[in-house]
């Protein structure tokens, strides 16, 4: 959790795959996990952020 504190978060956002794994964060900060968006992927849009 030493991320959590460091940035100050307020949530922490994770994909549904994860469900239940960083409950455990709550005393620190919103736990939230997102189903999965079809044909997305976290790795080609940050790639596409990096080389914009």
């Amino acid at each position: 959790p030493s991320y959590i504190q460091h940035y100050n978060a307020d949530v922490l956002v994770m994909g549904d795959d994860w469900e239940g794994k960083f409950n455990d964060l709550d005393r620190f900060c919103e736990v939230v996990y997102l189903k999965r968006t079809e044909n997305i992927s976290t790795s080609y849009l940050l790639d596409y952020i990096v080389n914009q």
